[in-house]
C-alpha cells in the first residue's frame, strides 16, 4: 500500500527535508481514518498465528503510528473482522536492533540508508514502495548474517520469524 496521507495538522520542515513531501502535496489526499481498514486488511492478522511486522527503527515511529491509528479509527472494524485488540499482539522485528545485535555493520551507523550502503543496496526514497523494497533486501542480508551466527538456514529463518523475534 502506498498512499500519501493528509495528517490533518501542520508538520515540521524537517519532515519535508527528510521526505521531500511538502504540506501542499497532501491537500486532498485521504486521511488516516479513510485508509486504516485497508492497512489492517493488508496485514491480515490471524488469531491462530502470530503476526510479525518487519520495520527499521520500528519503536521510534512505525509501531506507535500503527497502534495509535488502529486504536483511534479501527478498533470496531478489527473486532468485527479479525479479533479484538489483535493489533496489541503484533510482534515487531526491528532491523535496526537486529543489525546492532549482529554487529555486522563496520561503520557502526545503523540508519536504513547506511545499512543499504553497506550491502550495496539502492536505498529507499521515503515512500512505501521504495523503502519496503530496500528493507526487504536488507532483512534478507541480515538473515544471512543471523543464519551464519546460529548455524541455521537463512530461508528457514525467513519462514520462521519467531526465531528472529526471540533473538532480538
Amino acid at each position: 500500500i502506498q498512499s500519501l496521507i493528509d495528517p490533518e495538522k501542520k508538520f515540521e520542515f524537517i519532515i519535508t527535508k527528510i521526505t521531500g513531501i511538502y504540506p501542499e502535496d497532501l491537500v486532498g489526499k485521504p486521511k488516516m481514518f479513510e485508509k486504516i481498514n485497508e492497512i489492517v486488511d493488508f496485514i491480515n492478522p490471524s488469531q491462530n498465528n502470530d503476526t510479525y511486522l518487519v520495520a527499521h527503527n520500528v519503536d521510534g515511529f512505525d509501531s506507535h503510528v500503527l497502534r495509535t491509528n488502529i486504536q483511534r479509527y479501527a478498533e470496531e472494524y478489527v473486532s468485527t473482522y479479525y479479533y479484538t485488540s489483535c493489533w496489541q499482539d503484533f510482534k515487531y522485528i526491528d532491523t535496526l536492533i537486529l543489525a546492532k545485535k549482529l554487529n555486522c555493520i563496520p561503520s557502526k551507523k545503523y540508519s536504513l540508508k547506511a545499512i543499504c550502503e553497506h550491502y550495496e543496496i539502492t536505498p529507499g526514497n521515503h515512500r512505501a514502495d521504495g523503502d519496503t523494497d530496500a528493507l526487504r533486501v536488507v532483512y534478507k542480508h541480515l538473515l544471512d548474517e543471523l543464519a551464519h551466527e546460529l548455524v541455521l538456514d537463512a530461508d528457514w529463518l525467513y519462514e520462521n520469524p519467531f526465531v528472529v523475534y526471540e533473538y532480538i
